[in-house]
């Protein structure tokens, strides 16, 4: 019988009563009057929230035995045969039916985690912090300049060769 993970149905968001520590894990609830609710598991209290400033948990388990937290969180990985360190934030792709990450805000680009290598959590998330937005859009800005200076080699073309 499959041990059962309470983890995986929490929620991370933002709750509306404390500006000082707006973002808490726990449990997503709904009451009878249609008011959104966080449970927080470590005191029981109710904190109100809306359904737009919650973060999925997405159940992914990594190779230390730790879950990826929820959505939205800055996520750091390498490619294959690299050690160049990429950053990106998790995002569920309808079209494809998989998480993967959001790897620039400039381009919208996404890649599935299966392609990414030591995939490990940052403690960001770029929902429930706007520190983490902005970090996360001048990286975004910084990779995209950089990636526009590099100059393709195309000295050796097979199309010239042809009469």
């Amino acid at each position: 019988m499959a041990k059962f993970n309470s983890e995986i149905y929490k929620v991370k968001g933002i709750w509306i009563q404390d500006e000082t520590k707006p973002a808490m894990t726990g449990f997503y609830y709904q009451d009878e009057r249609g008011r959104h609710f966080i449970v927080n598991d470590a005191d029981f209290q109710h904190y109100k929230t809306t359904p737009y400033l919650l973060c999925r948990n997405t159940g992914i388990e990594l190779k230390d035995s730790s879950y990826i937290p929820y959505e939205n969180d800055v996520m750091q990985y390498t490619e294959p045969m690299s050690d160049k360190v990429y950053f990106g934030y998790l995002e569920f792709n309808q079209l494809r039916k998989c998480w993967g990450l959001i790897t620039s805000s400039e381009t919208r680009q996404f890649r599935p985690l299966d392609k990414c290598c030591k995939l490990a959590y940052t403690g960001k998330n770029i929902l429930v912090s706007d520190e983490d937005m902005e970090w996360f859009a001048e990286y975004s800005k910084q990779e995209y300049e950089k990636s526009k200076s590099h100059v393709i080699d195309n000295s050796y073309c097979p199309s010239k060769f042809k009469k």
